[in-house]
């Protein structure tokens, strides 16, 4: 009995613990119930906020023609980011249900499909966008893919007249939230909370 109750209390620790990770996190709705980004995404231990912005790559992106121009510089990068939005951001909640209705994204007209674009450089300024893809069909998951159907590579007048974004398209514009800087960061209360209570347990069980 003793050990099932530490069981289930690890577990629990760990599952707040797991929630905590992404606290700062905040959905940015507008009066409309259009999800049009999001605030505090901890990716990898950096915080980033996102738009989910409709236009050329030229004006969102600085001219779009240097690596500087973008938050995420390699291909890991930007597949990490496009997993914290499938795992975190297109979801259905209170705020509303980014996931079973793909119109609710901001950019996106489709009730069927929504393609959010993120564009790391590569050689030649050109693109291969990982894509974060939301279906409405319950069989099919939230998928993380990278790109390699109609819009294959681009430059920085994407989109044109002859090669225009579709209408579940949409650029995902991330930037980094800047954190003063510390010399010993300090544990959250939560840390601090679930380790004094596991090694509590620990003992008692030890000693029992």
């Amino acid at each position: 009995m003793k050990k099932w109750c530490l069981k289930w209390v690890m577990a629990s620790v760990l599952l707040l613990m797991g929630s905590a990770a992404n606290a700062s996190l905040m959905l940015n709705v507008d009066s409309n119930g259009q999800l049009l980004g999001a605030s505090g995404l901890d990716i990898e231990g950096e915080l980033f906020n996102v738009q989910f912005l409709e236009g050329r790559c030229f004006d969102l992106f600085n001219e779009c023609n240097e690596p500087s121009d973008f938050v995420f510089n390699t291909f890991e990068e930007a597949q990490a980011a496009a997993n914290f939005l499938a795992d975190f951001v297109l979801l259905d909640g209170a705020l509303g249900a980014f996931d079973s209705n793909t119109s609710l994204t901001n950019g996106c007209d489709s009730t069927i499909v929504c393609s959010l674009l993120i564009p790391p450089p590569t050689s030649g300024f050109f693109f291969n966008p990982i894509t974060v893809t939301n279906f409405v069909n319950p069989s099919i998951a939230n998928r993380v893919t990278v790109s390699v159907n109609s819009i294959t590579a681009f430059t920085s007048t994407f989109p044109t007249d002859s090669n225009p974004l579709r209408n579940f398209d949409v650029f995902a514009v991330f930037s980094r939230v800047e954190q003063p800087s510390t010399d010993v960061p300090e544990p959250s209360a939560l840390s601090v909370f679930a380790i004094g209570l596991f090694g509590l347990l620990w003992r008692r069980n030890k000693w029992s």
